[in-house]
């Protein structure tokens, strides 16, 4: 076939198939749940090999790199699904930092958007995009398929590459290329933090085998071989003609809203218009290098009502709204999360560009505190570790795993310096003639076991005095007061986590309370049997080799901060159920709340820090050698510890170049 070229800009009618594959609605393929069953077992079907020796069904590519598969816990024999899930977790988590860090999108927001770009992956909406194109044109099998994911701005563009098979032609007979983009757009029209979510078809490419029909292709875009032109006075002709005629078409679209569109044509592909389609970088299908020269077809929507799916996400108290329809549980606390995430990067992005730190949470009036509508979260989590202790009824039952959580919180009180447990006032230990240092003595000569038994009896016998069995249902007062004051502090970290605070681990210096109050000022029991328990816990240095502050998932050792001290208070109440209480809860939890939290903090890097890593340098992997440990962003500490013999001390890595302190 002769060479030609054309590059047509024009009006784009419905009878045209590549103006239905480029005006497809993609709405339909947008997941309703990405965590459904139905969309994880697809994720894994697609993306994962059916075995070992052979590929998967779709080769995937992120930001041009093949992406190395997450591998479920159970590896090769895990489920579809369960494979599914792994790779939707990481996705979600590429495409939401992407949209954090480069299109400014809350947290929140950017894990439930994300969520659904992954979960559209595993539409037939994605590998249904072209059919139109393939009604009349049965010659073709499908032989392989490649998806790359690109990070452009606030976009997010996502490249399907599929290649076809012919009995006329043994090498690959076509290739096929859809450009699907999602774009996010703050709207500041809406409730609270609200973006938008479109979703649109941008581009179409087919590359022919010269040995096949290139006029019936050419067909399905709209356009036609040109015929051969040997005088100037034709050429000029010719050009006037396209040139009215994409005038029009853009006066057309102007209006009466007629779609128009690009049309590139290049046989071979040379002649067509630099940078009239490309495909991402680094991706790679068995013979695909040897299309490069085949005809190409592409197209690109330009003006006019082309089809664009919007979805409004926006948050209100601390949850996100999807199309003004709340996430549910676990979807709000999976964007939860990750938001704290994000927002432990930016403290620590904070941190290594000015050298210093300091967070507070000053509110008019001389008030402090973090969110009170991130308290439920908290509430929330308290049932879940109540729940896998064992303790979610409340009955005279005292599970292992709780009495374990109870000892636990009280020797991580008794084991800080100046460390107390105080009901009304009165240490409870001390209630029974017993000293605190006792404690420590019993643990460290490798008796835990009877220190266990001193504290929590202690703490019982105390509870029974100051909640008597006059007080109207007692019992399950005192049941819940232990709740609380094993579990309560553990589980207020996701809130202290969502505002990106500092993580103190394996700090000597650390000093932990907890005050339990079951009267008034003048002795009297709260009109409505209330008992408050306040927990605070107080770092003003950092002392101990295996000491660290984590910020933004980077742990630092103590000889990289020159300051390390914060301060967090809890109060939370035992009481009656909220009226405007909603949530089914464990009956043991019910009535427990969060009225309270606030922290703040000072962080200084050293001067070894910051000759290291230098003030105002990029946060990255390459800033790690300096002595900062990257450890897992703990969103949630571990729900109980059972002690095993002597209480064990944990003793991180300590990375090379770093001298540790002696232990004083």
């Amino acid at each position: 076939m002769r060479k030609f070229q054309v590059s047509h800009r024009g009006p784009a009618p419905s009878a045209v198939l590549a103006d239905r594959v480029l005006n497809t609605s993609l709405l339909p393929g947008l997941p309703g749940d990405p965590r459904d069953e139905g969309v994880l077992t697809e994720l894994g079907k697609r993306f994962y090999p059916a075995a070992p020796d052979r590929p998967a069904r779709i080769q995937l590519y992120v930001a041009g790199e093949p992406l190395a598969l997450p591998q479920p816990r159970l590896g090769l024999n895990a489920t579809e699904a369960e494979r599914g899930g792994a790779l939707l977790a990481d996705l979600t988590a590429r495409i939401a930092d992407h949209l954090t860090t480069t299109g400014g999108v809350a947290g929140d927001i950017a894990h439930a958007q994300a969520g659904v770009i992954a979960g559209f992956l595993a539409s037939d909406a994605l590998l249904d995009a072209a059919a139109p194109l393939h009604v009349t044109d049965p010659v073709h099998a499908v032989h392989q398929r490649a998806l790359s994911l690109t990070f452009e701005g606030n976009d997010v563009r996502v490249h399907l590459t599929t290649t076809y098979t012919a009995a006329s032609v043994r090498e690959t007979s076509k290739v096929e290329d859809i450009q699907l983009t999602f774009t996010l757009t703050p709207d500041c029209s809406g409730e609270g933090d609200t973006h938008r979510l479109t979703v649109k078809m941008s581009g179409l490419a087919v590359r022919l085998h010269p040995g096949l029909d290139i006029p019936s292709e050419l067909e399905k875009f709209g356009v036609t071989q040109p015929s051969p032109l040997t005088s100037l006075a034709a050429k000029v002709q010719r050009h006037c003609r396209e040139w009215v005629e994409q005038v029009w078409a853009r006066v057309r679209a102007a209006l009466w809203d007629c779609r128009t569109m690009r049309v590139e044509v290049g046989v071979p592909p040379e002649l067509a218009t630099p940078g009239a389609w490309t495909r991402p970088p680094g991706m790679a299908l068995a013979g695909l290098e040897g299309t490069e020269k085949y005809y190409l077809i592409a197209a690109t929507p330009t003006h006019g009502p082309w089809s664009g799916d919007m979805e409004k996400y926006h948050t209100s108290g601390a949850r996100v709204y999807r199309k003004g329809t709340a996430l549910d549980h676990a979807a709000q606390q999976a964007a939860f999360t990750y938001a704290g995430t994000d927002a432990g990067r930016q403290r620590n992005r904070q941190l290594v560009k000015h050298g210093e730190l300091n967070i507070s949470h000053e509110m008019p009036m001389g008030l402090s505190g973090l969110s009170a509508a991130t308290y439920r979260f908290a509430e929330d989590r308290l049932d879940e570790i109540a729940a896998e202790c064992g303790a979610a009824e409340l009955d005279d039952s005292r599970p292992p795993l709780l009495m374990d959580a109870l000892y636990d919180a009280l020797y991580q009180v008794y084991a800080s310096p100046d460390g107390s447990v105080m009901i009304d006032g009165v240490d409870i230990l001390k209630q029974v003639n017993r000293e605190p240092e006792l404690v420590r003595a019993l643990v460290a000569s490798g008796r835990p076991a009877e220190a266990k038994r001193l504290m929590v009896t202690a703490v019982i016998g105390r509870l029974r005095r100051a909640v008597p069995n006059q007080v109207p249902n007692a019992p399950q007062v005192r049941k819940r007061v232990l709740m609380a004051l094993a579990l309560a502090w553990r589980a207020t970290q996701p809130v202290y986590d969502r505002d990106g605070a500092p993580q103190f681990k394996y700090n000597k210096g650390e000093v932990r309370t907890i005050d339990i109050v079951t009267r008034t000022q003048t002795g009297e029991k709260f009109a409505d049997g209330t008992v408050r328990l306040s927990f605070a816990s107080h770092h003003r240095d950092l002392r101990g080799v295996d000491a660290r502050v984590t910020v933004g998932g980077e742990a630092r050792a103590p000889e990289l901060l020159r300051q390390a001290k914060m301060t967090s208070t809890a109060r939370w109440c035992v009481g009656p159920v909220r009226p405007n209480e909603t949530r089914e809860r464990p009956p043991s939890c019910q009535g427990i709340y969060l009225t309270d939290a606030a922290y703040d903090a000072t962080l200084e890097l050293s001067p070894l820090a910051r000759r290291a890593r230098g003030v105002g340098g990029p946060v990255g992997p390459g800033a790690r050698s300096t002595g900062a440990i990257a450890t897992p962003h703990e969103t949630v500490p571990s729900a109980v510890r059972a002690p095993t013999g002597a209480w064990p001390e944990p003793r991180p890595f300590i990375p090379p170049g770093i001298t540790p302190r002696h232990r004083p």
